[in-house]
């Protein structure tokens, strides 16, 4: 496909790694084939299409990458092993990746780290929010999102949170040792937030 699109268009300048599917479960209660079917859609699939198309945006020195993470790839919740680990895979990523571009000298090929809170496309159906927090009772709209990411890479910011004041929660818990942050997660509910979760793809 990926030969197929520069032949008949051309060569690819900006890559959005979009594709995502959920499995709720403990690593007890996930099926071999449904870990490895979270994993190949969730991040490998991201390495082959870099793959396919960077080469020719380092050549021209102009492209941008786009990945669509999660939250939770920033911040576990329980029953979503296979999930928290892809999206931690896809943060991972998107940091190695723009390092080797920046150690190539590529100054024209972008990155951006897309970390949304949930979307509300029904694929989290079920999924309990947290009504004391901004933006995170209801999910994300999906136009809304769409919007801020062709803003980000319009300004060719490398990393991107939604909603925004979610970018002070982070930095608060990456300082707070880990005992203050499962208190915390009991307090505002993530331990339970999964419960009724019906882990549609």
């Amino acid at each position: 496909m990926a030969e197929e699109t520069k032949r008949t268009v051309a060569d690819v300048t900006i890559l959005i790694n979009n594709a995502g599917i959920v499995s709720k479960g403990t690593l007890a209660e996930l099926a071999d084939e449904a870990i490895e079917r979270v994993m190949n859609v969730n991040i490998l699939s991201h390495f082959w299409t870099v793959k396919a198309f960077l080469p020719a945006m380092l050549e021209k020195n102009h492209g941008h990458i786009v990945t669509i993470a999660s939250m939770m790839g920033q911040a576990p919740l329980p029953s979503m092993t296979a999930y928290v680990a892809s999206k931690y895979a896809a943060v991972g990523f998107t940091g190695a990746l723009r390092m080797d571009i920046m150690k190539a000298g590529k100054a024209g090929v972008k990155t951006t780290l897309v970390c949304p809170n949930l979307i509300d496309t029904g694929m989290f159906a079920g999924l309990t929010g947290l009504p004391m927090v901004r933006g995170l009772k209801e999910g994300l709209k999906p136009n809304d999102v769409a919007a801020e990411v062709v803003s980000a890479v319009r300004r060719g910011a490398p990393s991107l949170v939604l909603p925004g004041t979610l970018r002070q929660t982070l930095l608060i818990n990456s300082i707070m040792p880990e005992e203050a942050q499962d208190e915390m997660h009991k307090i505002l509910g993530l331990d339970s937030m999964t419960d009724t979760f019906r882990g549609s793809s």
